[in-house]
C-alpha cells in the first residue's frame, strides 16, 4: 500500500514524516511514521501495477515475439549490455486505469527522450510528427494497439537508402524498461511517450531492429532519419561557414549505396560550391516550410552535450517545426522560427520571444496570427531568427512535400479554444492583481 493524506496524491502531508530526512513524496510502508495520527483521506494500491504487469505476463502465450530481436544484450547492444532491464508490454507501462493507444492525437509533442543519446532521431520523429497521416498510414502498416495478425505484433516501414526501396521492419512490443520499485510505474529505459500513444517507442525500436541494436542509434544525423521516414533521396544540408558567420555552405547528402550503412547513421555530405547569406537561408526555409518539407537542425558541441545558459543545448539536435514571418501592429515584422527539443521539458530557450518573455505581452497580435500559446514546461518553442542564426550551425532539409495535415502547436485541442481560454486566464490574472493592488492601496502596474 501506499499512504498520502493530501488533497493530491504525490504531495507530502506534514503528518505522514519518515524516518529520513529526504522524506518521500509518496510513503512506503516501511518508510511512514505510524505512531502519527494523520487525516488519511486517499489510500489506494499501487500493486494494481504489479497485478497488471503479472497478467500481461501471464498472458504471454499469446503474444507475439520477435526471436531475431529478442529481449537482452545483443538487442540493447555493447553499450547497454551491463544495464538491469526489464522487458515490458505496452500494458504494463501505463498508470492504472490508462487506456494505452497506439495513435492519438499525433504531433511533435508526442516524444520524450530516454537513456539513449539519440535525440537525432527523435528529434527527426517529432518533426514528422507534424505531419500525423505520414506516421499513422504510411510507416505504420500496422494500425490497432492489438497488433496486427498476432497480439503484440506490429509491421513498420523504413526507408532503406542503400537499396532504394521501402523495408518492412517486423517487431513485438516488448519494450526495455528500468527496474522499478515496487510502487513505481516502470519506465521505459529509451524513448518514452508523453502521454498514452505508445508510437514513439516502437517506431524507436523499429530503427533499433533496422540499425541492429539499440547501441547503433547513440550518435547520428538526424537527416538520415528523415530519409528513412519520408522516403526522400534529395536533402540538403545548410553547415554555418567556418570562414564567414554570415554564410551558409549548402551540401548534399550521399544517399548512395554504401555511403548509408545501417550500423552508422552520420550524414555522408558532399559541398555544392553555393553558400546563402542568412536572410536568404531564412527566405529558403520559410518556402520549404510553407510547402511541407520536413526539417531539423543542430548546433554543435565539444563531446557530450552541454546546457547553455540561454536554454540552447550545444551538441544536441532540434526538430525545426516552423518558421514565420509576423506583422507586427506597430509597423514593421518579425522573424521567428519554432523548435522542439526531443527532451520535452521546460529546458528552453529563455531569450526574445521563448515562451516567459515580455514581447508575447507587448505584442499580442503576434500570438493571435501564429494560434500559439506559451508553455513553459513542453520543449516548444519559438525563437527570432537573429538569435537562431547567431546560435545554430546547421539545418537539415528533406525536399520532399508532406501530405497537407499539420499537427496543432500543442495538444489536440483547437488552437482558437487554447487562445480564447490563455486569453480569460491572463484577464482573470490582472483582475486578481488590481483587487490586491486596490486592498494594499496602490495602483498596478500598467497593462502591456
Amino acid at each position: 500500500w501506499v499512504i498520502s493524506s493530501a488533497s493530491e496524491v504525490g504531495a507530502t502531508s506534514p503528518a505522514l514524516d519518515a524516518t529520513s530526512a529526504a522524506a518521500p513524496s509518496l510513503l512506503s510502508p516501511e518508510e511512514a511514521d505510524w505512531t502519527a495520527s494523520p487525516d488519511v483521506s486517499d489510500v489506494y494500491r499501487v500493486v494494481a501495477g504489479e497485478d497488471r504487469i503479472r497478467a500481461v505476463e501471464d498472458d504471454e502465450e499469446a503474444k507475439f515475439v520477435d526471436t531475431a530481436f529478442p529481449p537482452g544484450a545483443a538487442s540493447v547492444g555493447k553499450a547497454f549490455a551491463t544495464q538491469d532491464l526489464k522487458w515490458l508490454r505496452p500494458s504494463a507501462l501505463l498508470p492504472h486505469g490508462e487506456p494505452g493507444r497506439l495513435f492519438n492525437k499525433i504531433s511533435p509533442d508526442d516524444i520524450l527522450q530516454g537513456a539513449l543519446g539519440d535525440c537525432w532521431l527523435l528529434a527527426a520523429i517529432a518533426a514528422v510528427a507534424e505531419f500525423p497521416d505520414h506516421i499513422s498510414r504510411k510507416l505504420f502498416v500496422t494500425q490497432s494497439l492489438d497488433g496486427d495478425d498476432v497480439p503484440g505484433k506490429y509491421r513498420i516501414q523504413l526507408f532503406d537508402a542503400a537499396s532504394s526501396a521501402w523495408e518492412e521492419v517486423v517487431i513485438d512490443d516488448r519494450i526495455p524498461c528500468l527496474q522499478k520499485e515496487w510502487f513505481e510505474t516502470p519506465k521505459p529505459f529509451f524513448a518514452r511517450n508523453n502521454g498514452v500513444e505508445l508510437y514513439p517507442m516502437l517506431l524507436e525500436k523499429a530503427f533499433a531492429k533496422f540499425a541492429g541494436s539499440y547501441t547503433f542509434l547513440k550518435a547520428g544525423s538526424s537527416v538520415r532519419a528523415l530519409i528513412a521516414m519520408t522516403g526522400c533521396t534529395d536533402a540538403v544540408v545548410y553547415d554555418l561557414s567556418p570562414y564567414d558567420e554570415e554564410l551558409w555552405d549548402i551540401k548534399r547528402v550521399d544517399t548512395s549505396g554504401g555511403s548509408v550503412p545501417r550500423h552508422n547513421w552520420d550524414a555522408n555530405l558532399i559541398g555544392s560550391g553555393n553558400a546563402v547569406d542568412t536572410d536568404a537561408l531564412f527566405t529558403a526555409l520559410l518556402e520549404a516550410d510553407e510547402s511541407n518539407y520536413v526539417m531539423a537542425c543542430s548546433i554543435d558541441g565539444a563531446g557530450r552535450e552541454t546546457k547553455r545558459p540561454d536554454g540552447i543545448v550545444e551538441g544536441h539536435a532540434y526538430s525545426l517545426i516552423s518558421l514565420r514571418e509576423v506583422q507586427l501592429d506597430s509597423g514593421g515584422a518579425v522573424k521567428l522560427v519554432c523548435l522542439r527539443n526531443p527532451w520535452g521539458n521546460s529546458f528552453e530557450w529563455n531569450g526574445a520571444w521563448s515562451d516567459e518573455s515580455a514581447e508575447w505581452r507587448d505584442h499580442p497580435e503576434v500570438m493571435a496570427q501564429l494560434q500559439y500559446v506559451p508553455n513553459s514546461s513542453d520543449g516548444l518553442y519559438f525563437m527570432d531568427w537573429s538569435s537562431f542564426a547567431a546560435i545554430f550551425t546547421q539545418v537539415q532539409v528533406c525536399n520532399m512535400r508532406m501530405p497537407t495535415k499539420r499537427a496543432a502547436f500543442t495538444d489536440g485541442l483547437s488552437p482558437v479554444v487554447r487562445l480564447a481560454t490563455h486569453m480569460r486566464l491572463e484577464q482573470k490574472k490582472r483582475f486578481a492583481e488590481e483587487k490586491l493592488a486596490d486592498e494594499a492601496g496602490r495602483t498596478p502596474a500598467p497593462t502591456p
